[in-house]
């Protein structure tokens, strides 16, 4: 009886959890993530800032706007870099959202110290293939324009990949709208890479779309190299 009240008394407890393990964490997932996500085209997988060289005042203000949980639009011509940079945001926003908590275990009986990662991955999302996904559903009884504009406009962080690239119909711009201003709407963070800068996407696609991405967050423009 003496020996199991000892056992009781000095059961082990869970480690305490610092801010240098949460950092390994952080470094082990952010080379993991580049490897396992295959939403993102296999092109672009593994495209980090780091490895994004001579824009670093860009740099600084993308990863500064996005810890703000600002939205960012990235114009420039071809080549650019501007899906290269929108992958090294998703990456980026990723690692940053893992953090430390408490999470009750039944082994302890008790809340003990856990590295707790984002709910959801972001998502990439090709303007075109947007298009087509819409359109698709006109002959698809399993969804809809309303089921596909709310499954995008409810990701926690989503890139809108070249947009401007698809053909302009007075039906493309008011889905695209329809898009932007729903994730507007919930302050959702959003990252939008086009060739086409404010006043062209304002004067091709709709100035109300230019209007809502000024409010959300910050303007980047690329000029330079070819990537």
């Amino acid at each position: 009886m003496q020996n199991q009240e000892s056992m009781q008394e000095f059961q082990i407890e869970p480690p305490l959890l610092t801010t240098e393990d949460l950092q390994k964490e952080k470094t082990k997932a952010y080379e993991q993530i580049q490897k396992q996500w295959t939403h993102i085209p296999k092109r672009f997988r593994g495209k980090t800032f780091e490895s994004f060289k001579g824009f670093d005042k860009e740099v600084e203000k993308i990863k500064e706007t996005i810890l703000q949980n600002q939205s960012v639009f990235i114009s420039g011509l071809c080549g650019t870099g501007k899906t290269h940079l929108a992958v090294a945001i998703m990456y980026f926003w990723f690692v940053e959202k893992i953090c430390l908590g408490k999470r009750h275990t039944e082994e302890y009986g008790h809340d003990v110290d856990r590295i707790l990662y984002p709910s959801e991955k972001p998502d990439f999302l090709p303007s075109v293939e947007f298009f087509l996904e819409l359109k698709n559903s006109f002959k698809d009884e399993t969804t809809s324009e309303e089921v596909i504009i709310n499954f995008y406009g409810g990701k926690k962080l989503l890139v809108i990949d070249d947009v401007g690239s698809e053909k302009v119909s007075d039906w493309s711009r008011q889905m695209f709208y329809t898009l932007i201003d729903r994730r507007y709407r919930e302050m959702s963070q959003t990252i939008i890479t086009s060739n086409l800068d404010l006043d062209k996407l304002a004067e091709t696609i709709d100035e109300r779309i230019s209007s809502r991405l000024i409010e959300m967050g910050k303007i980047i423009k690329l000029e330079g190299k070819d990537w």
